[in-house]
């Protein structure tokens, strides 16, 4: 996984990131002029982000 960039260098194209405001995190996406997702549940004015990881990759199914 990346490290944590400054929020100045996040993608503004509606790709979804992870962000920080030093307190706690939140997967956000950009939205004309605003951060979508759960920032609005507690955090505002994120100060870093880094990319989502991948998904865990799903397990074969035990029946064959």
């Amino acid at each position: 996984m990346s490290e944590w960039q400054s929020i100045d260098t996040a993608p503004k194209d509606g790709t979804p990131i992870l962000v920080s405001n030093g307190d706690s995190c939140a997967a956000v996406y950009w939205w004309p002029q605003v951060w979508m997702g759960t920032v609005h549940n507690g955090m505002r004015d994120p100060t870093h982000w880094m990319p989502l990881p991948k998904p865990p990759a799903k397990e074969a199914d035990a029946h064959g």
